[in-house]
C-alpha cells in the first residue's frame, strides 16, 4: 500500500465511497477509512434474520439512489452493486401481528394503510400524488451539485 495519497476519505458509508470514487475517476489516488467492518453505509443488506434473507439495514433512504445518475456514471453495477427493489419496500410489523407495509404501487400502499385508516390511506394517496407531480423538481434538486459560497452569494 503506498504512504501516500491525494485524498484521504473518512468514512466507508455511500457518501464516502460515492466521493472516493469520484477521486478516483478524475484520477487522484484516494485511501478510505472506517472503523465499521462493513462498506456502504445506507447501501448495506445483511443476513439478520434467517438464512438467505437479504434486510435492509439502514437503507430506507437509500431508496433515493433510483432517483440519482451516480450508480449508472459510475457504473457501479459493473462492480457487483444491483439497487434491491422488494415489494414491500418496507413493512412495519405491530405487537399484535398487524403490519402496514409501503408497496410499490399506491394502490397496494393505500390497502395497508386502509386496514388501520380509510382517511390516512386517502391522505397517503394525496401526499404521493402531490410527490409524483413534484418528482422531476425533487430529483433536480436532490441531484444537483452543490453550489459554491461565490455562485450562493450571486443568487
Amino acid at each position: 500500500m503506498s504512504s501516500k495519497h491525494d485524498a484521504v476519505v473518512i468514512g466507508a458509508g455511500h457518501n464516502g465511497l460515492t466521493c472516493a470514487a469520484y477521486l478516483a475517476k478524475a484520477g487522484l489516488s484516494v485511501l478510505v477509512l472506517d472503523a465499521y467492518d462493513r462498506i456502504g453505509g445506507m447501501s448495506t443488506s445483511e443476513e439478520l434474520t434467517l438464512p438467505g434473507f437479504q434486510s435492509d439495514v439502514h437503507a430506507v433512504g437509500y431508496q433515493f439512489a433510483n432517483l440519482s445518475p451516480t450508480p449508472e456514471e459510475l457504473r457501479l453495477g459493473e462492480h457487483g452493486f444491483e439497487l434491491i427493489r422488494p415489494n414491500p419496500n418496507m413493512v412495519h410489523a405491530f405487537p399484535d401481528g398487524t403490519c402496514v407495509g409501503l408497496f410499490r404501487t399506491v394502490e397496494e400502499t393505500c390497502e395497508s394503510i386502509a386496514q388501520f385508516s380509510r382517511r390516512d390511506a386517502s391522505t397517503w394517496k394525496s401526499i404521493f400524488e402531490g410527490y409524483l407531480e413534484q418528482k422531476e423538481i425533487f430529483t433536480a434538486a436532490v441531484t444537483a451539485h452543490p453550489v459554491t459560497r461565490l455562485e450562493h452569494s450571486v443568487i
